[in-house]
């Protein structure tokens, strides 16, 4: 109904449980109908049994008997099966003959069937509740589902859209205009999909449901050259590429891209922001997490939201990014052993040359494509490289550092950039160093104890960041001497 008639202003249809109430099925009120749903008032029965007939004329009599406070001389009677009913003209126009509702509709199983036609994402959705395979086509509503409940708790809409208020209008918008195209570029392609879905949620709930119900998520060429040839507007979301949108526009469809980093930005594409921590707190603490707790996770969705999202997983182990493979991992290695680092800088440069044992330009090169590719490890702002999710990089990557030979390097920077008075070198075990006060954890930035001298270990996901190191100051200053910044103040 919300996918095929228009200017629906009033719906209720009952469903599970609420069918042994009393009360029509269904009665719905549209400011313009088609062939399945009538224009203006009209109220639904249903039934599943053998003989259609006998319930449609037990339904008709009850109404008829009983109007609930319809008006029938203004109200359309509809009666639906999913069976085949041969007979079903006849009986239509013998009722319309007493001529006491306005109208009398029956939909069987071929009317259903061809009403489907109509509403491909309605098609795929009831396609899948049934068991069936609808192809390469997937309503939103039911990945947006998928995508939402792989967490505990599920992630909300407030969550994605985390201050995000404008790009989530100017998408709303678009789908309001004329047929068009909308490019939506996020850290992947599947979070631009879920903040598509979230803005779409968030609407009021007539508006939201009719969006749903004609949205489809498009997965292959195939599928996208048979879907764009439905008379009913529709809106699509292609995820292969090259996409042919012309033949799509020229039919009345919407269109919206969902995009990843390895689209280049452009003046007509919306790039989404990362998410604002203060929203993100505040939606998080609204899905039921403590404050302490959601302040924590506020700044990881900051930095990577589909970090936060792989570790709220329910299922952890099947949420890891193509760059945690064991192929590509030794690449960003590096990078994880030094957390972050400013590559305008001589002295950095050598230290994750150090690190990688090959030079940087060749480093640099690796990364950079990371960077530019969906859910990426690192990130880089002007000069300045830095691990998108530190606690999030740590847990994918650490059972990679298990050889000699990936800590040798580290070792050395260590001792060579972080030589510190009261730490003889070579006298403690590799890795092990003195600060003098305020170390803070590398992962989650928490002070330690102040104002004594500690011995601190710098592997294992515990590199320190401190005020102060012994006589030489903090690392930010060693590293604008062209020493390495290894834990940045």
């Amino acid at each position: 109904m919300l996918a095929t008639a228009g200017d629906i202003t009033r719906i209720g249809v009952r469903s599970e449980e609420g069918i042994r109430y009393p009360g029509f099925d269904g009665i719905v009120e549209a400011g313009k109908g088609n062939a399945f749903v009538p224009t203006g008032l009209s109220v639904w029965e249903m039934g599943v049994n053998q003989e259609p007939k006998g319930k449609a004329e037990s339904d008709y009599k009850k109404r008829t008997d009983d109007l609930l406070g319809v008006d029938p001389s203004q109200t359309t009677f509809v009666f639906v099966t999913p069976r085949r009913w041969p007979g079903k003209e006849d009986w239509v126009e013998d009722k319309r003959m007493f001529g006491i509702w306005r109208d009398v509709w029956v939909h069987d199983a071929d009317d259903l069937e061809t009403w489907l036609e109509l509403a491909p994402a309605v098609h795929a959705w009831i396609s899948r509740l049934l068991g069936k395979d609808p192809g390469d086509i997937q309503a939103l509503d039911t990945f947006w589902t998928d995508w939402r409940e792989a967490t505990q708790p599920p992630l909300s809409a407030e969550l994605l859209i985390s201050g995000r208020d404008e790009a989530a209008e100017r998408i709303v918008h678009h789908l309001q205009r004329l047929p068009g195209v909308l490019t939506v570029r996020a850290d992947a392609q599947d979070e631009a999909l879920a903040f598509i879905a979230a803005a779409l949620e968030k609407l009021p709930e007539g508006e939201r449901d009719a969006l749903f119900a004609r949205t489809l998520v498009v997965d292959s060429g195939q599928a996208w050259r048979q879907i764009t040839l439905v008379e009913q507007p529709i809106v699509l979301l292609p995820t292969f590429k090259p996409v042919d949108v012309v033949q799509a526009t020229r039919r009345g469809h919407h269109v919206l891209i969902p995009a990843g980093r390895e689209t280049a930005e452009s003046s007509d594409i919306e790039v989404l922001q990362r998410p604002f921590r203060q929203a993100a707190e505040e939606a998080l603490q609204a899905m039921g997490l403590g404050q302490g707790r959601a302040s924590s996770l506020a700044s990881l969705a900051h930095h990577s939201l589909l970090s936060l999202r792989r570790k709220l997983s329910r299922y952890p182990e099947v949420q890891q990014p193509a760059w945690a493979s064991p192929d590509k991992a030794r690449v960003v290695l590096p990078a994880l052993l030094a957390g972050s680092w400013d590559e305008a800088l001589e002295g950095d440069q050598n230290a994750i040359a150090s690190l990688a044992g090959r030079p940087y330009e060749e480093v640099a090169q690796d990364l950079v494509q990371y960077a530019q590719e969906s859910d990426p490890p690192v990130r880089q702002i002007g000069s300045v490289w830095f691990l998108a999710s530190k606690e999030n990089a740590w847990r994918l990557l650490a059972r990679y550092l298990t050889r000699p030979s990936t800590f040798d390097p580290f070792t050395r920077g260590v001792r060579r950039y972080y030589r510190v008075d009261g730490c003889p070198r070579g006298r403690y075990p590799s890795w092990w160093y003195c600060y003098r006060s305020g170390p803070r954890c590398w992962l989650c930035g928490a002070p330690a104890a102040a104002g004594k001298r500690r011995l601190v270990r710098a592997t294992l996901g515990i590199t320190l960041r401190c005020s102060s190191i012994a006589r030489r100051g903090c690392p930010r200053r060693l590293s604008e001497r062209g020493r390495y910044s290894l834990c940045r103040g």
